[in-house]
C-alpha cells in the first residue's frame, strides 16, 4: 500500500472520547481511521473547502457505520473559518494540505486556534527533494516538487504560532511526520 492511514495514526496520541478536526480531510482517508480511534464517545470534525468532498466523507461514514464525524465547510486560507470554539478540539490531522495553502500562517493560527490546552497538532506532507532518498522513489509522485514544504520551514512556521514542537512520527516512505503541542 502506498500509504496506511491506520499504521500512522496509530503513532498519534488518540485515544476514545477525543475530539479530532481533520483539516483539509478531503475524502476522508485520515477521518475514517480516526474516528475508529476516539470510538462512538468521541467525534471527529472533518474540514474541508470543498463540499463534493464532504459529501464522499458523509457517504464513507455511514457505508462503515459511523456516526461520530461531522462535516464543516471552511476556507482554510481565511482567518476564524472553522465554525468550531476556541480550544474545542483535543488533537488536529493536516495531512497533504501545507504545500497546497498559500496563506499557512492563516492555517497555522486557525489550527491553534481550537486545539485545547496540551492538544497536538499532527503534520503530514510531502518530502520535498532535498529529503528524497532516490533509491526509494524510483516514480515521480504526488505534487510538484517546487511547492512542498520541508520539515525546517514546518517548525518554524508552527513555532510562531505558539505550537511546540513534539515528535516526528513515520508518514511512510513519501511523507514526513511532525507533532506540535499547544502549550500555552
Amino acid at each position: 500500500m502506498f500509504i496506511n492511514p491506520e499504521r500512522i495514526i496509530e503513532s498519534f496520541d488518540i485515544t476514545p472520547k477525543m475530539f479530532v478536526a481533520d483539516i483539509g480531510s478531503g475524502a476522508g482517508f485520515y477521518t475514517i481511521p480516526i474516528a475508529r480511534a476516539v470510538g462512538p464517545s468521541g467525534r471527529v470534525y472533518a474540514v474541508d473547502v470543498r463540499r463534493e468532498m464532504l459529501e464522499l466523507v458523509q457517504n464513507n461514514a455511514r457505508r462503515a457505520g459511523l456516526h461520530n464525524i461531522q462535516t464543516v465547510v471552511a476556507d482554510l486560507e481565511e482567518p476564524s473559518s472553522i465554525s468550531l470554539p476556541d480550544a474545542s478540539v483535543h488533537a488536529a490531522v493536516l495531512a497533504n494540505i501545507l504545500f497546497q495553502i498559500e496563506h499557512k500562517d492563516a492555517l497555522a493560527e486557525e489550527t491553534r486556534r481550537i486545539i485545547k490546552q496540551g492538544g497536538t497538532v499532527y503534520i503530514i506532507d510531502w518530502i520535498p527533494p532535498e529529503m528524497e532518498d532516490r533509491q526509494s522513489a524510483p516514480v515521480p509522485l504526488g505534487p510538484p516538487k517546487s511547492s512542498r514544504i520541508g520539515k525546517k520551514t514546518v517548525r518554524e512556521l508552527f513555532a510562531a504560532h505558539a505550537l511546540v514542537f513534539k515528535k516526528e512520527f513515520n508518514a511512510g516512505l513519501h511523507h514526513y511526520g511532525l507533532a506540535f503541542q499547544k502549550t500555552s
